[in-house]
């Protein structure tokens, strides 16, 4: 069952991080591996951000719990007052797994502008 979530808001060019259990649902064994494309739309070819377990975006903090984590970035990539979309595909296995997580989440320019 896919589940729809709308995340915090991504400030743009800061680092955004969420926390995400699946409590009585996924269970991840150790090793297991994730990606995920930040995308402006679904449709659209190529992702805002691709986060991967290589590259620190998703990381396990334990077997029900992940860690999803942009890192700062040019500002200028952003599509701010909009909202973005991501969601996230098990990789481990031997074909890639939709685990029917999809967040939505608003972009907003930051005031302060480091």
């Amino acid at each position: 069952m896919a589940v729809n979530m709308r995340g915090k808001v991504i400030e743009a060019g800061y680092p955004w991080r969420i926390r995400i259990g699946f409590r009585n649902s996924l269970v991840f064994d150790a090793g297991a591996t994730f990606a995920m494309h930040v995308r402006a739309k679904a449709e659209d070819a190529n992702p805002i951000v691709a986060l991967t377990t290589a590259n620190g975006g998703v990381t396990m903090v334990d077997a029900t719990t992940l860690d999803i984590k942009i890192p700062a970035t040019d500002a200028s990539i952003w599509p701010v007052g909009k909202t973005v979309v991501m969601d996230l595909v098990r990789t481990d296995g031997g074909s890639p797994e939709h685990l029917g997580l999809r967040l939505q989440v608003p972009v907003r320019n930051p005031v302060t502008r480091l």
